[in-house]
C-alpha cells in the first residue's frame, strides 16, 4: 500500500484527493510567505535590542519589556539571527524579498551552478569581514559584535593564524570568489559591458562637442 492510500473499516485502499494547485499558484504561494517573512525579519532587525529579554539576554523579573516591533517573537528572532552573523543580517530581508518578488512576478531564474554553495559561503565569510574591520559597534544603547558568532570565531581563528592583514586578504578572495559563484556575469563579461558603456558614452561626449562647435560657427 503506498503512503497516498489509507484503509477504509472493509479494508479497501482509498486515495487521499490532492489539492488541484498548479505550479504557478504554488509559487505564488510561496512568495507571499516568503514575503510575509520578510517583513517581519526586516521589523524585528529594525527594532533589535539586545536589553529585550531573549536566548542571549535574561532580564529581571520586573523588566520583562519587549521593545521589538514585532514583540516577543520578534525579539527572539532578531537576537537569533543577529547573535549568529551580526549585521550582516539586515541583508537577508532583501534577499528574501528578491525571492518573493520573482516568484509573484513569476520571473524565471537562470540556473547558476554553484549559486547556492556562494550564498552561503557569502553569509559566512561577510560576518568575518565586519568583524575584523569594524570589531564591537554601539547598537541601541548598547554594543553588538558586527560580525555576530561566526564572524567572532571565523576572524579570530583567521588573525591567530594569519594576523589581520592576511586574514583580511583570505576573506576577501573567499567574498570574490562566492559573488563570482553567485552572479550570472563573469567578471570579463562585466568589463567588456563596463568598456562598451565608456565607448559609447565617449562618443556621445565627441558628437555633442562637435554639434556645439558647430552652431557656433553659425
Amino acid at each position: 500500500m503506498s503512503s497516498s492510500a489509507v484503509s477504509t473499516r472493509t479494508g479497501t485502499p482509498r486515495t487521499l484527493p490532492k489539492l488541484p494547485i498548479s505550479a504557478e499558484k504554488g509559487n505564488e504561494i510561496i512568495g507571499f510567505v516568503l514575503a510575509a517573512l520578510a517583513a517581519l525579519l526586516l521589523g524585528s532587525l529594525l527594532s533589535y535590542d539586545p536589553r529585550d529579554p531573549s536566548w542571549l539576554h535574561h532580564t529581571l523579573a520586573d523588566d520583562t519589556q519587549t521593545r521589538n516591533f514585532i514583540g516577543p517573537f520578534g525579539a527572539q528572532l532578531a537576537a537569533i539571527v543577529f547573535g549568529l552573523i551580526g549585521v550582516v543580517s539586515l541583508a537577508v530581508p532583501g534577499l528574501l524579498g528578491i525571492e518573493a518578488w520573482r516568484r509573484l512576478t513569476r520571473r524565471p531564474r537562470a540556473a547558476v551552478p554553484g549559486r547556492n554553495v556562494g550564498t552561503g559561503a557569502m553569509l559566512v565569510v561577510t560576518p568575518a569581514l565586519a568583524q575584523l574591520l569594524l570589531g564591537e559597534i554601539p547598537w541601541q544603547s548598547s554594543t553588538i559584535d558586527a560580525g555576530g558568532a561566526i564572524g567572532v570565531v571565523l576572524s579570530e581563528f583567521l588573525a591567530s593564524k594569519l594576523n589581520s592583514g592576511g586574514a583580511f586578504v583570505v576573506l576577501l578572495t573567499v567574498l570574490l570568489v562566492a559573488g563570482s559563484l553567485v552572479a550570472r556575469s563573469t567578471l570579463g563579461d562585466v568589463l567588456g559591458r563596463g568598456k562598451e558603456f565608456g565607448g559609447g558614452s565617449w562618443q556621445r561626449v565627441e558628437l555633442w562637442w562637435a554639434q556645439r562647435a558647430k552652431k557656433r560657427r553659425e
